[in-house]
């Protein structure tokens, strides 16, 4: 999934420029919020197609995924022959492959790529950590396995259709709020839906509290599905607009050691975290405050980068700004008779 969204973001990079960005980026996770409700649907039919057997119901998934994988394959070839000058294979020239160390120099060396990369791994600190706790306490709740499946895909249900609302009215948030809003929405979103998760589960822990517990598992997929929506919607397409007045080489080096790099260092990050307070404290019920304060730290880190972000982008802006009105004023002077006028005169 990293490589197919790392190639199919870089053609959109190649071929948008910022303000089209604005409103054609939002709108490219439709299709694949519309097959998240699909294939959610698909799960809850084939738990009850199997009759309750697991085992039938994974083989049938299984057969699904090869055979959905044996069409893209298809697509694509459809899709390279009709449009042959996409492909550039004239102009091939040796290049070093990146190496580990040279992502991290990448990362160390531009602020914006570093902010970038902190972005990544906020959100997949974050995500994980919520995601990790919150799916513990559903498996208490659900323990059987097709329950807890078919919960599952509810929520990825409900997910894509958010998504798909949310796509709706991104343009709108883009344009009217502008870049820094849209980026923030999604660390807000988590953190507010996400602390009230973590809260109404500490408060389940006191006894005689099972109803708030249960409380707190429902406010946890509303946090997942706010997670997940906001950052197909939003998250994404801020993060790609960022690389699009990027050199060629920065923007193939940093989106390559941002999108690789940046989601797997939080991904392990999160799963550090996490087995690190499973063996010091022994259960994901005593660990659930620290949890809690990682989870809020690292939001704030997050938000923090936002802000980062949007100044440098702010400043470059009103560079370029100034540049193109200096151009202007330039060209009308060379028009400006007045001006050939002192010229001559001196």
């Amino acid at each position: 999934t990293i490589v197919i969204a790392l190639l199919s973001w870089g053609m959109a990079n190649q071929v948008c420029n910022r303000e089209e960005a604005k409103s054609v980026y939002p709108l490219m996770g439709i299709f694949a919020n519309v097959a998240q409700v699909a294939s959610g649907a698909y799960v809850k039919f084939l738990n009850n197609f199997a009759s309750g057997s697991l085992h039938t119901s994974l083989k049938l998934l299984i057969g699904t995924v090869v055979g959905m994988s044996m069409v893209m394959m298809a697509a694509k070839r459809v899709l390279d022959g009709s449009a042959p000058v996409a492909v550039s294979a004239p102009t091939k020239k040796s290049k070093p492959k990146s190496s580990l160390g040279e992502g991290f120099n990448i990362i160390k060396e531009s602020p914006r790529i570093r902010n970038l990369a902190m972005l990544v791994v906020g959100y997949g600190v974050a995500h994980r950590l919520f995601e990790f706790t919150w799916k513990g306490q559903l498996r208490v709740l659900y323990p059987s396995a097709l329950e807890y499946q078919s919960i599952l895909s509810s929520v990825s249900m409900a997910t894509g259709v958010a998504s798909i609302v949310m796509i709706g009215v991104a343009s709108l948030v883009f344009h009217r709020f502008g870049w820094g809003v849209a980026t923030a929405l999604t660390p807000i979103s988590m953190l507010v839906t996400g602390g009230v998760f973590f809260s109404l589960s500490i408060a389940g822990l006191m006894p005689g509290a099972a109803s708030i517990a249960t409380a707190g598992v429902m406010m946890g997929a509303v946090a997942q599905v706010m997670a997940r929506s906001t950052k197909y919607s939003l998250f994404d397409a801020a993060k790609e607009m960022v690389y699009i007045n990027m050199s060629k080489e920065e923007k193939s080096k940093g989106k390559a050691a941002v999108d690789v790099m940046g989601s797997q260092v939080g991904k392990s990050g999160a799963a550090f975290l996490t087995q690190a307070m499973l063996l010091l404290l022994g259960s994901i019920t005593t660990a659930l405050p620290f949890l809690f304060a990682a989870y809020v730290g690292i939001c704030f880190t997050w938000l923090r980068s936002v802000f980062e972000l949007q100044k440098d982008l702010d400043k470059e802006n009103a560079e370029k700004e100034q540049e193109t009105k200096s151009e202007v004023l330039f060209e009308g002077s060379d028009d400006d008779p007045r001006v050939s006028v002192s010229a001559q005169s001196m």
